[in-house]
């Protein structure tokens, strides 16, 4: 990936957002690419500010976020700024939940059974269903509707808010980082999506991390499925005009081992950098998902495939009403995890990221010894 490091030498690009480490999957110092940064403001904030207005006049860069939206897009328009995040009203098609289902078209048969509905129709007839509104992101919209009362609840609150009702299935839930990169749909590695820890988040539907050793123990059909259905997904964002990262969310029934699509993540997911970071553990040559992602964002073209990890984990600890226990980030380097610190605004919110190049689950639902010890090391006195 030599031809990208080349072209940010002579084609700067400045990541503009609130949390730095959604940046950091390029060497630090790499010549031509530049992280701007302010957790206090919102990305828009950031463009809009007389700081950043400098910091362009001086570099001349092309501007890239986390991910995209009409407001920035016009803004950067205004500005004269190339953005380089793919179209945000595309973005938008396919990633919200009801949207999503019209866009897939075909490929709609790779959801679990569903129906588009709004609250107010909601029914409860003894049969637990999943409720997800058309946008939340980390498993932070999405309701198991289980109750008359929970029922009622949705409808009296949100009685016109469209919403995507899912049939409930149980299983292990899996999670992959891929790139179109021109016409070319690169897969990427499958992670094992860690949910609803207790120590780590209050929402049994939160995303809590993600590790990359308990995928091996899928079945080849299982893991097969993902590939197709990834593929399929891809070369319908190829055909799009999509460029850069998309994320796809798999679940495997428990009883059955069928694998449905239960979300797709149309921009540069949470999980991207850390996993481009294991990838340059693991290989000196290749190329890593955010290296790929950017590569394909600013038209680079290149036969290389993504660096293929079969080890590492993450966990997320969230914004909850408990505090992090005294001394816990001490104690958890000293077990060897690197942690990454958050400015949380609201519950549910990142606190706290623990990193290990080693596996943190052992089975589903079930940590490895290593990641025990961190869970315990979050919640004792807590």
């Amino acid at each position: 990936m030599q031809a990208l490091y080349s072209y940010l030498k002579e084609h700067p690009v400045t990541y503009v957002t609130r949390q730095r480490e959604r940046a950091e999957g390029l060497p630090e110092g790499t010549p031509g690419y530049f992280i701007y940064t302010d957790t206090h403001k919102s990305t828009r904030e950031i463009l809009a500010s007389s700081e950043f207005q400098k910091h362009q006049t001086e570099h001349k860069s092309d501007v890239l976020v986390f991910k995209s939206n009409r407001q920035e897009e016009e803004l950067a328009k205004n500005m004269d700024w190339k953005i380089l995040n793919p179209n945000a009203e595309l973005a938008e098609k396919v990633e919200s939940k009801v949207g999503q289902v019209r866009w897939l078209g075909d490929l709609v048969r790779y959801l679990p059974p569903h129906a588009i509905k709004s609250c107010r129709d909601l029914r409860y007839d003894g049969t637990p269903v999943i409720v997800q509104f058309n946008h939340a992101h980390s498993g932070l919209g999405t309701t198991l509707l289980d109750s008359e009362v929970k029922t009622k609840q949705l409808a009296e609150k949100f009685p016109n808010r469209p919403v995507r009702v899912t049939k409930y299935i149980k299983g292990a839930v899996y999670t992959n980082n891929n790139v179109v990169a021109g016409k070319r749909v690169l897969l990427g590695n499958t992670s094992y999506q860690i949910t609803g820890l207790i120590g780590l988040s209050d929402n049994p539907f939160a995303t809590v991390g993600n590790d990359f050793g308990l995928p091996g123990t899928l079945g080849e059909a299982e893991r097969g499925a993902i590939r197709k259905i990834t593929k399929e997904v891809g070369e319908r964002l190829v055909s799009e005009g999509w460029r850069g990262c998309f994320g796809g969310d798999f679940i495997v029934e428990e009883d059955s081992k069928t694998v449905y699509l239960i979300e797709i993540n149309a921009r540069q997911t949470a999980s991207v950098v850390f996993e481009s970071k294991l990838q340059k553990e693991n290989s000196e040559a290749g190329v890593s998902t955010f290296e790929a992602h950017l590569a394909a964002l600013v038209g680079l073209d290149y036969g290389e495939e993504l660096i293929n990890i079969t080890k590492g984990g993450r966990f997320l600890r969230r914004l909850t009403g408990r505090n992090l226990p005294a001394g816990a980030k001490n104690k958890l380097r000293d077990l060897g995890f690197e942690t990454i610190t958050f400015e949380p605004e609201k519950e549910g919110d990142d606190l706290l990221h623990i990193r290990s190049s080693e596996n943190l689950m052992q089975v589903h639902g079930v940590p490895s010894e290593l990641g025990r010890q961190a869970i315990e090391t979050l919640i004792q006195h807590d």
